[in-house]
């Protein structure tokens, strides 16, 4: 984006409301989704950095003039304040502050404050990760495991059904007076459970020396990356039979919806894959594979005229295009394999956040301290008519 469409863009959100920016967000998601036009893709990308900064800004605000409100009233956010007589009682939340350095003080085996301690008591979140830790774990998963944002994910505890629609009847013209026929679309419900995933890194004992906040860093890096990454690789290959059921739980037949083959991907495979998809699921979809194959494979494939049919994008954050479909990347996806399809027709639930858990008694002999990660998943492929395959054998 050149400095003056900057300066000008910069002066118009100046002038938005938090309402206009969540529309033109949403707005420009639609644009650049299907637009072909590297240019306009990585302009649109620069300016949603811009909106997001201005979103967080405006969202502050509110929340400093709703603290502000909840102060005259004696009840700010994250911290209730009763009055008793003429004593003040600061009531606390897994919200607070105080709860947050006392969860991760009580991993470290540090010495809680007389605030921290009353914290986890009056919380009730004794164990329960806190809001803002949990909040960032969330994001930084879907940094991880970029798939997490592509399906459709829902965090309800617990055992949920949803539904989507599988064969939508087209609409039709109907002629004045008469009587609307009812469409007879074909929904499909699936059943979410729980699948356990966990991670154990046995640490020197000495790293209970560590700050708060470094302790909270290094806790995220190490063992949520490694849960985050596994999920990923059961919404990819999971069967669905004592496991979440991903894409490997989808019945593949040649001809169909899967192309098998000793040699390497050709134009012609990309063009008969794009096929696979059921009408009503083209729109939204993208392709999949490892980085491996992005280069060995669909960045040396060209068309009958000799151009490369696969650009990579130069814009951070910006995902590479196949006949000007995105390519999602992760390595969790199997090698010579390319998938192609509507992914928010995987349905996951994430029904109970990452917990982490200490034990200084497993590794005692050694010194060690164990930390634990814990968290329950689910996934299940509602519509497997959305995807098709390329796999070379």
């Amino acid at each position: 984006m050149t400095n003056e469409k900057r300066v000008a863009f910069n002066a118009e959100l100046s002038e938005m409301t938090l309402e206009q920016v969540n529309e033109r967000l949403a707005s420009d998601e639609v644009e650049v989704r299907d637009s072909e036009d590297l240019e306009f893709i990585a302009e649109k990308t620069e300016q949603k950095e811009m909106l997001l900064e201005r979103k967080a800004e405006l969202e502050d605000l509110e929340t400093r003039k709703a603290a502000a409100e909840a102060l005259k009233e004696g009840d700010a956010f994250g911290n209730s304040i009763e009055e008793k007589g003429n004593e003040m009682e600061q009531i606390y939340t897994t919200a607070s502050p105080e709860y947050r350095s006392a969860f991760f003080k009580r991993l470290l085996n540090q010495t809680l404050t007389e605030a921290e301690e009353r914290a986890i008591v009056q919380s009730g979140g004794n164990g329960v990760i806190p809001v803002e830790t949990a909040n960032e774990l969330v994001h930084k998963m879907k940094e991880v495991a970029p798939l997490l944002s592509e399906i459709t994910l829902s965090r309800v505890a617990g055992m949920v059904t949803v539904g989507t629609l599988l064969n939508p009847d087209d609409a039709y013209l109907h002629a004045e007076t008469s009587t609307i026929t009812a469409s007879n679309d074909t929904l499909a419900y699936v059943t979410l459970g729980g699948y356990e995933f966990a991670k154990i890194v046995p640490v020197s004992k000495s790293m209970q020396a560590m700050s708060v906040d470094a302790f909270e860093g290094w806790l995220i890096d190490i063992i949520y990356e490694d849960v985050a990454a596994k999920i990923e690789n059961a919404i990819i290959t999971g069967t669905g039979t004592n496991q979440p059921g991903g894409l490997g739980s989808i019945t593949m037949t040649a001809g169909t919806n899967l192309i098998s083959t000793t040699v390497s991907i050709t134009y012609d495979d990309v063009c008969t894959l794009m096929t696979y998809p059921a009408k009503g699921f083209r729109k939204k979809a993208k392709f999949l594979c490892n980085s491996s194959f992005v280069f060995t494979g669909l960045a040396k494939i060209k068309d009958d005229q000799n151009r490369p049919i696969f650009v990579e994008s130069m814009a951070a954050g910006v995902p590479g295009r196949l006949m000007g479909r995105e390519v999602l990347v992760s390595d969790e996806c199997p090698d010579d394999t390319l998938f192609y399809g509507d992914f928010t027709k995987i349905f996951g639930n994430l029904s109970s956040d990452i917990e982490v858990e200490v034990s200084e008694h497993s590794s005692f002999r050694a010194g060690m301290v164990d930390y634990r990660g814990f968290a329950v998943f689910d996934c299940k492929v509602a519509a497997p008519r959305a995807f098709g395959k390329f796999k070379k054998n």
